[in-house]
């Protein structure tokens, strides 16, 4: 059995069951990959496992100590994450000095968290893990622990630790506690200080499949159609499907949509028009700028899947009637082109490239790769 609702990854979880039963837990793990692939919540189940007072099958669901870590309320169990920085940078405790209404949010989040070990502990204006925290986490696990044989310290994006905290929990790691088991989660590995790197076993997290992603989604409560779009869209991470959630979908396909006949039809005034909006978007919310440029890769992909004849294995099934119209206009559209298209404008971006000036080219390129209009 699992404490937590896990969705396994790539056996992840016998690997975990075979280092616990055949006692082989080094001092240091490192759970790479997407944030949404699993690594925190595993983290999670490695810790409940380890710290679990069954002799067999653990964990064991019941025990003091399961009950305690599934509401994620151990007392050997010691959780690290980026918290908002403060003036004072001596202290040793890394919650003093936080507002009663930020302490508040983290223990929701912390309950959130318990409740599905996928949800992102995000505190608002965090940006790193300071030195603070691995003062504290040093000054505790020096110490007997309560109440397992062993105790667990999970540092969440561990990348996110400045240098200071770095160069503190490096020296924590070459000097190791007794019956202590540190597993660091990241999304960017190669970010974290070699040295650190170096003294960790690394186990890495593949994407989940779509499939296991939608049949999460269903779960829920998002319907069908919904939830296999968003599957779609979240690429194998289910975080960042939990995040697509926060949006209305349907007015980011009307978005992606209307752009895409503007382009079609090369309307120069709804193009400024559509330009400066997605440029006000991206200033304000990535995300949901990428999420256009998503809804519109997807669109390409239906219009071919329908020339193949493959309507069920339509994504936005909801719009198959505009996508029949689409591929009879455009018959000759270049859905390879487009897609590269749409991947170059993203690279561009990421690259610091202006964004009015990205925007335009992939005008120009959507452009070209739709081809002639049929007539």
């Amino acid at each position: 059995m699992t404490l937590f609702e896990l969705i396994d990854n790539d056996n992840i979880l016998s690997c975990l069951d075979n280092i616990v039963s055949g006692k082989k837990v080094s001092t240091a793990y490192l759970f790479h990959g997407k944030d949404g692939a699993g690594t925190e919540a595993f983290a999670l189940e490695f810790a409940a496992k380890l710290l679990c007072g069954s002799r067999n099958n653990k964990p064991c669901g019941s025990c003091s100590s399961c009950r305690k870590m599934k509401t994620l309320q151990h007392p050997d169990l010691f959780l690290v994450y980026p918290l908002p920085s403060k003036e004072d940078s001596r202290t040793i405790d890394p919650f003093k000095g936080l507002s009663s209404k930020k302490i508040e949010e983290i223990q929701q989040l912390l309950q959130k968290k318990s409740e599905d070990p996928y949800t992102k502990l995000l505190v608002s204006g965090a940006r790193s893990i300071p030195i603070s925290f691995v003062r504290w986490i040093r000054k505790q696990v020096y110490m007997k622990p309560q109440e397992s044989s062993a105790r667990c310290v999970i540092v969440f994006d561990a990348h996110l630790l400045t240098i200071e905290a770095s160069n503190a929990f490096l020296k924590v790691l070459e000097e190791p506690p007794e019956n202590t088991i540190f597993i660091l989660t990241s999304e960017f590995p190669e970010s974290i200080l070699p040295t650190i790197r170096s003294r960790c076993q690394a186990l890495f997290f593949p994407q989940l499949p779509e499939g296991k992603i939608e049949n999460k989604l269903v779960q829920k409560g998002i319907p069908g159609e919904k939830a296999k779009l968003i599957a779609n869209l979240s690429a194998g991470d289910l975080t960042a499907a939990y995040k697509i959630l926060d949006y209305d979908i349907i007015e980011i396909e009307d978005m992606a949509i209307n752009l895409l006949v503007y382009i079609a039809t090369w309307n120069k005034n709804k193009l400024k028009e559509k330009l400066q909006n997605m440029v006000e978007i991206y200033r304000k919310d990535q995300h949901k700028f990428f999420l256009v440029l998503k809804i519109i890769q997807r669109w390409f992909m239906d219009a071919a899947l329908l020339k193949l004849g493959m309507d069920g294995h339509l994504v936005l099934y909801n719009r198959r009637d505009r996508l029949i119209r689409f591929v009879k206009s455009f018959p000759d559209f270049d859905v390879e082109g487009l897609h590269r298209a749409i991947d170059y404008c993203v690279d561009l971006l990421r690259s610091n490239v202006y964004i009015s000036l990205a925007l335009v080219n992939l005008f120009f390129d959507l452009k070209e790769g739709l081809g002639r209009r049929a007539k």
